[in-house]
């Protein structure tokens, strides 16, 4: 077939299907299809006034183009990011559930702790009160058999007279109330016991120690109680305290604080001071001569620095602690009063009174303690005890 004929059945086709209107020519059908066939123009038509149709039969014969999208093949560079974005989401989520799956195992190894302290502390608890109700119990029996013992007597060498006396009953039955007192729940005792808290430690003690002498509660259980109320590092230590190493604690601590090694002061005799400070808290003892020059404590002293005082260095705590052991034992060490000889771990500080330095601090306290008749010398820290416990007790 020819080309003219393929153009003339196209043409007749469109007719029919009502593409194109009947009257159209042979020119006018070029110049459409020529139209069709340009590329994208850089003006639509129809924009322009000089292009506009100017007659009816020009406008039916001037279609209007057609524009579709242009199509974009994908790149493989997209294909990659995609596939990148995928990868990052599962990395994402493995991590996450990584650290989900981290996260339940330590509170299952945490809950696991704390169960097996509870388990402890309530076996703990339960030997406690046993061994007490045990104690009690052979008190009892040894009371009894005392009273059944001294019954026996008074009833061979008492008159006949006397049997028909009424037996009095014992103390227990005399007063209901002791057989009560004498059962201890820690279980109850504890709930009132407040909070502990590591920034109140002084607070929490004393309210303790005054609960506990206002309730009657007895001392071997004091150390039971409070290791079920500590928290934290405290926690850590008490488990180590043990109920004997609370009794020879207070041994200890009743030895230091009564006759013969406490004594009372000497007024005409000098005194010696002993003073020692740590990265918390400072220590002192003031000490006397005795006639067989054995030195006895007369009082003792310790106090907790202040948060601004711990920044302080290491010659500067240990003068600190000069100045408050002196301003507190100002009683006995009055100035114009007996040579003061005081023992120190800490070197520099011997050279007190003959020190030159920028540190207006440590100048103050050098003319502070200047209207004392001060003997400051070096004692080994392996000797200065007393002082060295006193320190560190915070």
């Amino acid at each position: 077939m020819l080309k003219p004929d393929l153009r003339t059945a196209v043409i007749q086709e469109m007719e029919i299907c009502g593409l194109i209107p009947p009257a159209i020519s042979e020119t006018d059908l070029l110049q459409v299809v020529e139209h069709s066939e340009e590329p994208e123009p850089a003006e639509p038509p129809g924009d322009s006034p000089s292009e506009m149709p100017t007659t009816p039969e020009e406008r039916k014969l001037t279609p209007l183009p057609v524009t579709l999208p242009r199509y974009e093949p994908p790149s493989p560079t997209s294909a990659l990011s995609s596939l990148e974005a995928a990868r990052l989401q599962v990395r994402l989520a493995r991590v996450k559930y990584e650290a989900q799956e981290k996260a339940r195992q330590q509170d299952i190894s945490l809950e696991l702790k704390r169960l097996e302290l509870e388990a402890e502390t309530k076996l703990r608890l339960r030997k406690m009160e046993l061994d007490h109700e045990l104690q009690m119990l052979r008190e009892n029996t040894s009371t009894s058999g005392v009273e059944a013992r001294s019954a026996d007597t008074l009833q061979t060498d008492s008159p006949p007279d006397a049997d028909r006396r009424e037996v009095e009953p014992p103390a227990d039955e005399r007063n209901p109330d002791a057989t009560e007192r004498r059962k201890f729940d820690v279980g109850k005792c504890i709930a009132l016991v407040p909070t502990f808290r590591e920034t109140e430690v002084d607070s929490f003690f004393s309210a303790f120690e005054r609960l506990a002498a206002a309730l009657d509660w007895p001392r071997e259980v004091w150390s039971l109680v409070l290791q079920c109320k500590l928290s934290g590092k405290a926690q850590v230590v008490s488990f180590k305290w043990t109920t004997a190493a609370q009794g020879a604690f207070e041994n200890c601590k009743l030895l230091l604080c009564s006759a013969p090694v406490l004594k009372a002061p000497d007024l005409t005799r000098p005194f010696k001071l002993e003073i020692d400070a740590s990265d918390v808290g400072m220590g002192a003892v003031l000490l006397q001569e005795d006639e067989g020059a054995l030195d006895h404590p007369v009082s003792y002293f310790s106090k907790k620095f202040a948060k601004y005082q711990l920044h302080y260095s290491t010659v500067e705590k240990e003068t600190l602690a000069l100045v408050l052991a002196i301003q507190h034992f100002e009683v006995y060490l009055y100035p114009g009063s007996n040579p003061i000889v005081v023992y120190t771990d800490h070197n520099p500080l011997v050279f007190l009174s003959r020190m030159y330095n920028k540190n207006q601090r440590l100048m103050r306290w050098a003319l502070l303690v200047q209207d004392y008749d001060l003997h400051i010398q070096h004692k080994k820290g392996t000797d200065n005890i007393v002082a060295d416990s006193l320190s560190m007790a915070f």
